[in-house]
């Protein structure tokens, strides 16, 4: 039976146990980071070969940043055919100028209505109650010849003096005739009124002082009819219901008549209508600035339109000369060899590509460690990777040159002809096959950025190299490499030709060539 001080001593135990970690036991951090110093600090050179490696590699897979862009203007001759490195889209100036012109066109004249013509109503209603005022008072000296002691009224004005002030409150020209009825009949209410619905009858319709210029803008689809006191706006199509300042005057002329049980009198209604007639004016006018604010509003919501220039089209050719339409799209072009953005890329590359060959001799297979012991083998094998690599970036270039003059060899299909399987098979005869697995890996990767990324390059050049190196695994004549090139050569005519049906086409003169 366990007594009380062993309870107290397992229980101690057991704490101690769940509170610290046992000694000697290392997280997966630790043992990574002391294992990639300890073998960069056992095998320094080799790594710094590596990383040279990477270095060099990148400034090869990103070549603009060693040579400074071309700036082109107008009527420049161009050194070089200049090709699209990218998809990317180009303003079509031309059909968006046409609709942005189609869109101004568009828009609706605006004409600003005043129906009320309140500032017409109070200025005849101030002249003629002058004119009563003038009356009345001619009158009253009339009946009352002899002034009163004490009183100072105001001078009373002569007719011709009258007459003025009358028709300058008016603000119309001199008529005598129509002063003389007036005057006569004691300046109205009647008159005043019959003046009133003649002006309204007309302004109601609407009033324009260019006529012509009306009729042209209906007539292209319509006007919009902003009316001021009521604040909203109408569409008009019908020109026939607006009146110029001709149809005006004959329309008040032709009303007159009407306005007999106002005036009392055929000359009064006269009189009513001269004076409408001479004090008619525009209550629908232009708005001219609020017309272009609204063209200029329609033309900055027209969306622009593009077309694409696919990668590797042709954007200028050698000894052709420069256009607007050729500098729009070299400037659009230029915007993806911006040097400074080169400059960000090429150590990101370096760190992709040592990363993926510090990782392929860390977790590689046991053989490619004990290959890294020796610094001739691994320097072997980076004279070969930087080789073949040179090797297929100038091919690539000339690629390029062999498909232009023949539009149904595209260098595409050239790529897949670069005996690339011929490094495996230098490298599995030296090193092993195992070291030709991880080298078929890497020189795989490069070549397929050189390519512009394409996984089928990755998939056919990896796939065929590893079917290389199997080949020679036991090369001990010459016959086994003339063999396993052939075979490998037929295998790369059937892998081709899927992969070619895969991301592309059978029926074209690619897959032939391929």
């Amino acid at each position: 039976m366990a007594t009380a001080s062993d309870k107290s001593k397992v229980t101690f135990l057991g704490r101690k146990k769940s509170q610290g970690r046992a000694p000697g036991k290392r997280t997966f951090l630790e043992i990574c980071r002391e294992t990639f110093l300890s073998s960069f600090r056992s095998d320094r050179p080799k790594w710094i070969i590596l990383f040279l490696l990477s270095l060099v590699t990148s400034f090869f897979l990103f070549p603009g940043i060693l040579l400074k862009p071309v700036d082109y203007t107008i009527g420049d001759v161009a050194v070089r055919d200049i090709k699209a490195s990218r998809d990317f889209l180009v303003e079509n100036k031309d059909l968006t100028e046409k609709d942005m012109e189609k869109a101004s066109r568009e828009v609706l004249s605006v004409y600003d209505f005043d129906p009320s013509a309140a500032s017409v109503n109070k200025v005849l209603n101030e002249a003629f109650v002058l004119g009563r005022e003038y009356v009345a008072r001619t009158l009253e000296k009339e009946q009352s010849p002899v002034a009163v002691p004490g009183d100072s009224p105001a001078p009373l004005l002569n007719p011709e003096a009258f007459r003025e002030q009358f028709f300058q409150t008016l603000k119309v020209p001199k008529d005598d005739k129509l002063f003389r009825v007036l005057l006569k009949e004691g300046f109205p209410s009647g008159i005043e009124e019959a003046v009133r619905r003649l002006l309204s009858s007309a302004y109601e319709k609407g009033v324009v002082s260019n006529g012509a210029l009306l009729k042209s803008q209906v007539e292209r689809g319509g006007i919009i009819l902003h009316e001021l006191s009521a604040k909203k706006e109408t569409t008009v199509n019908e020109y026939q219901r607006f009146l110029d300042l001709d149809r005006a005057k004959t329309f008040i002329r032709s009303q007159a008549a009407s306005l007999k049980e106002f005036t009392g009198s055929s000359e009064s209604a006269e009189a009513a209508a001269k004076l409408a007639v001479s004090h008619l004016q525009p209550n629908l006018t232009f708005n001219q600035r609020e017309t272009e604010r609204r063209k200029d509003l329609a033309r900055t919501a027209v969306k622009p339109i593009y077309y694409k220039i696919k990668k590797g089209e042709m954007l200028v050719r050698e000894g052709e000369r420069i256009g607007p339409e050729h500098l729009i799209k070299l400037s659009e072009e230029m915007k993806s060899h911006n040097r400074i953005d080169l400059l960000g890329r090429v150590p990101a590359m370096a760190i992709l590509i040592a990363a993926l060959l510090s990782v392929i001799y860390l977790v590689g297979p046991s053989t490619v460690k004990t290959f890294g012991k020796s610094g001739r083998d691994l320097l072997f094998s980076a004279v070969c990777l930087f080789g073949f690599f040179l090797m297929f970036w100038g091919y690539s270039f000339v690629a390029e040159e062999m498909s232009r003059p023949t539009p149904w060899v595209t260098s595409r299909a050239l790529l897949f002809a670069f005996p690339l399987p011929c490094a495996a098979m230098l490298v599995c005869i030296f090193q092993g096959t195992q070291i030709a697995v991880a080298f078929s890996l890497v020189i795989s990767v490069l070549v397929s950025l050189v390519a512009g990324g394409k996984v089928e390059f990755f998939v056919y050049f990896f796939t065929s190299s590893l079917l290389a190196a199997y080949g020679v695994r036991h090369c001990t004549e010459r016959g086994i490499l003339i063999k396993t090139g052939a075979i490998v050569a037929l295998f790369n005519v059937v892998l081709g030709l899927c992969l070619v049906m895969i991301f592309g086409s059978l029926y074209t003169w690619e897959s032939i060539v391929a």
